[in-house]
């Protein structure tokens, strides 16, 4: 039986912005429940705060049944949809936990070897993830080009010129803000 989703603010996190925060309170604090984390993520913008559905256009509601997904509520229809659909995360089974931390390890400088043993992934799936993370780093320089810096970048030399993409990303970006512009940069790709 799904019930709707209570949607209360987390705690302290959401009131700070992510430059504020140390790893240690993005674990303990906004990673420890998925209610909360969506909600951030969809203050964020990283997540849909609102759905219709794909069959009748009603609205939709969040609800819960194993996880958080959004469903129709006209009878007849009662479609269902990911939570996921459309976003930054859609095409991933991590869990949102693990990618946020993923992304704010990779913010930090923390070698792709420890961010997979710290959320217990494969370093593959670090790498690939971490790639992900400079793609949108390049896709912010082709669409906000930097003046005053060499920021060309030929798309199709794309893959080799990513870890210098990072670098400029770094440069341009002071460390504390390198995770918030990285969330920034997602949302405004990903609108609903």
């Amino acid at each position: 039986m799904a019930t709707t989703a209570q949607t209360a603010a987390p705690t302290v996190l959401l009131s700070t912005t992510p430059r504020n925060w140390t790893y240690k309170e993005l674990v303990t604090e906004l990673l420890q429940s998925d209610d909360d984390l969506v909600h951030w993520l969809q203050r964020k913008g990283l997540l849909a705060s609102t759905r219709d559905c794909n069959k009748c256009d009603s609205s939709c509601r969040m609800v819960k049944k194993k996880t958080l997904v959004w469903r129709c509520p006209r009878r007849g229809c009662q479609a269902v949809m990911t939570i996921r659909k459309d976003s930054f995360f859609s095409k991933s089974k991590l869990s949102f936990a693990t990618i946020i931390e993923l992304m704010f390890l990779w913010s930090i400088q923390t070698r792709v070897t420890v961010a997979a043993e710290q959320t217990k992934i494969s370093q593959k799936s670090a790498i690939d993830w971490y790639d992900i993370f400079r793609d949108v780093c390049a896709k912010y320089f082709i669409s906000n080009p930097v003046t005053g810096k060499t920021a060309k970048i030929d798309e199709s030399k794309f893959c080799k010129q990513k870890r210098n993409v990072e670098c400029l990303w770094r440069k341009i970006f002071d460390n504390k803000q390198l995770f918030e512009k990285l969330l920034e940069h997602i949302a405004e790709q990903y609108t609903f």
